[in-house]
């Protein structure tokens, strides 16, 4: 079994629940719309779909500009 160490020798610990309750601005904005454990998070999928999207075609686009 491989662990994840820190600069100090220590295990890394990651905690899976950080999405269990919104601790930035814009989640809890979320958290109030739908108050369900984890399930405010469906409301940043579409965000981060535009996002990709975007950033996709800005790639696209830069390329078709430089030919």
């Amino acid at each position: 079994k491989y662990n994840l160490l820190d600069y100090k020798g220590d295990i890394i610990q990651v905690n899976y629940m950080f999405s269990y309750y919104p601790d930035n601005p814009l989640l809890s904005i979320f958290y109030k719309v739908i108050p369900y454990k984890y399930w405010y998070m469906l409301l940043a999928v579409p965000i981060i779909i535009i996002y990709l999207l975007i950033i996709y075609n800005i790639s696209y686009f830069i390329k078709k500009i430089k030919m």
